[in-house]
């Protein structure tokens, strides 16, 4: 291992020109890297919810906040100035050894250190997971942790113990810790409720359909080992969706476990840094109200899952399993077609006469992403948007979940109190759905 992370610290960690102002800390484990824009607001309660756990996990993680901004002809100069305050705020905690956990400063927010216009969250979270590499390796580490959280966060009193205690256990996975959003009965309130309960239900219909892409891509729930790390190549940097996309490649390689006994509370406010996410969709939620309560149909994941067991039980090539799809659905073989299923698949049929070997380039063709847009299609060509809560009567029905039986999902749109119940008992079964991982999903079959 220790020859991959020097090879990943050469050739592929972003580390200059942002340099690590770095506290004395000389047996760090586990590192926690924190992006902050505009965040002087919030980052103080932050480091104090982390600052709450066990004083002997503390001293044994490095948290890292990345300030951050593009240039000021993007950049509103209020968002740089409120960034330089955190920078000299961040110092002066350093300084003073305000928390008991040793802390990294990285500057990317001063001029000469901004961001380039096309990039965003995802470069600041690889730069401050990389300096985190290096500074474990430069301390003779070649495992532990390295943790993703958000600035506009709170975390519960062992959020740090867990994620030491998973990395011990799980030193070549990743995992996802259980988060819930604050929720208020009011406008607002009401539109991250529902939201939540969006998400949810969309990741119960990926459990129905036994997907090896069984997660939410919430960046501040994420932690990665440090092996699984360099060999997953890193973290992206994309402006959007770069949680995704590293999730999904580390679904190729190992496994996305479940942590089921500590919490992170995401903040849930407006933005428009990005086209999609939480902040974007409640934005839709508060401009289009109509569209609060709508997701994809049951018949979409059922159509997925049919699918999925094709790709666990392949025929001898690419045609036939093309005939099978459209006996399951027309417009599922649309869109194998439309995606050039047989020429993208040919070779694969042809390199891989091992059954086990075959299901897995299957399904690592059939990736998260084409999962997500598969459903896409089904909901737009093959249906329509369905009503959320039909579709959650469905799949709870389906799973044989008793937690539901005596919910009433009838003319709920306008009912707080029974969409919070919904949502608690969503919350109560997170632990059951299933890790993630395409060899994980094959060993379990």
């Amino acid at each position: 291992m220790k020859e991959n992370i020097i090879d990943y610290l050469n050739k592929r960690a972003t580390l200059s020109p942002w340099q690590l102002d770095l506290s004395n800390c000389d047996k760090i484990e586990q590192v926690v890297v924190i992006p902050a824009y505009n965040e002087f607001h919030n980052i103080r309660n932050l480091l104090h919810s982390l600052s709450q756990n066990d004083i002997s996990i503390c001293e044994k993680t490095l948290v890292i906040i990345v300030v951050n901004n593009r240039n000021e002809t993007i950049t509103p100069p209020e968002h740089i100035e409120n960034n330089q305050n955190t920078l000299e705020l961040l110092r002066t905690y350093m300084h003073e050894k305000e928390f008991p956990f040793p802390m990294g400063i990285v500057d990317a927010s001063s001029p000469g250190y901004e961001f380039p216009a096309e990039h965003g969250v995802g470069l600041a979270r690889k730069i401050g997971l990389d300096w985190g590499l290096y500074t474990l390796f430069q301390q003779g580490k070649t495992e532990g942790g390295l943790i993703w959280l958000d600035a506009d966060c709170e975390v519960s009193q062992n959020y740090l113990n867990e994620w030491n205690y998973f990395f011990m256990t799980n030193p070549y996975s990743a995992g996802i810790m259980y988060s819930e959003h604050p929720i208020e009965n009011t406008l607002y309130g009401q539109c991250m409720l529902a939201y939540e309960i969006f998400l949810r239900c969309y990741e119960l219909g990926l459990h129905y359909a036994n997907s090896p892409y069984t997660f939410l891509p919430i960046g501040s729930t994420i932690g990665v080992s440090v092996p699984l790390y360099v060999n997953c190549g890193g973290m992206n940097t994309r402006i959007a969706g770069e949680d995704f996309y590293f999730l999904q490649k580390v679904a190729r390689l190992g496994e996305i476990k479940r942590l089921t006994t500590a919490t992170v509370y995401p903040s849930a406010r407006l933005s428009d840094r990005v086209p999609f996410g939480t902040g974007a969709k409640l934005k839709q939620y508060l401009n289009q109200p109509e569209t609060k309560y709508l997701t994809y149909p049951f018949e979409c994941f059922d159509i997925l899952k049919k699918w999925i067991q094709c790709i666990d039980n392949p025929e001898e090539n690419p045609e036939f399993m093309l005939l099978q799809a459209e006996k399951i659905h027309s417009e599922l073989a649309h869109f194998l077609v439309t995606n050039y299923w047989i020429q993208k698949t040919k070779k694969i049929f042809q390199q891989n006469q091992n059954k086990k070997s075959l299901q897995f380039h299957l399904h690592e063709w059939f990736d998260g992403l084409k999962t997500l847009k598969l459903l896409h299609h089904l909901r737009d060509f093959a249906y329509k948007p369905k009503n959320l809560f039909h579709t959650l009567e469905k799949l709870v029905k389906q799973l044989n979940l008793s937690e539901f039986q005596e919910i009433n999902f009838e003319n709920i749109e306008g009912d707080f109190e029974r969409q919070k119940m919904i949502l608690d008992k969503l919350r109560n079964i997170w632990h059951l759905l299933k890790s993630s991982g395409i060899n994980h999903h094959l060993d379990s079959d």
